[in-house]
């Protein structure tokens, strides 16, 4: 019965070592994801605002959904999900106060973007879109690959 046991004990004990390994990759994918969904509403977004498609009444659910992608991010940096297959650096980890700003900010500024864009002045949604795409470089200079 002992060496049953022992068997028993070291696989639960080697799966829950290796739990975590998957557990990352999973969220590194679930990560990526989610920026994907975001890269494709801002790219609509900018489509838009340069009169480039002819869906101009789309520009709202655009905004609404990179506001409340937005508000997704934080949580989307656990610890352990800046190793293996992601182009988020190591910085996200080690300057998490830093990193926290950029977030900050750049919800701050597509909440802007959504609320320039339920107003309906197509000047001021260029604007509002504009200093959104900024903060998005200002993050991507410093924390992503």
């Amino acid at each position: 019965m002992r060496p049953v046991l022992t068997v028993l004990v070291s696989f639960v004990l080697a799966a829950w070592m290796v739990l975590p390994v998957y557990a990352s990759e999973d969220d590194i994918e679930y990560r990526q994801n989610v920026y994907k969904a975001l890269g494709g509403h801002t790219s609509a977004s900018a489509a838009i605002i340069q009169n480039e498609v002819s869906q101009p009444d789309h520009l709202l659910v655009h905004a609404r959904n990179i506001a409340q992608i937005a508000d997704l991010l934080p949580d989307l940096f656990p610890e352990g999900s800046g190793d293996g297959d992601t182009d988020a650096l190591a910085g996200i980890w080690e300057q998490p106060d830093a990193f926290g700003e950029r977030l900050s900010a750049f919800q701050e500024a597509a909440a802007g973007f959504y609320e320039a864009a339920g107003a309906g002045n197509r000047g001021a949604t260029a604007q509002a879109f504009m200093s959104m795409a900024q903060t998005c470089r200002g993050c991507h200079d410093d924390f992503r690959d």
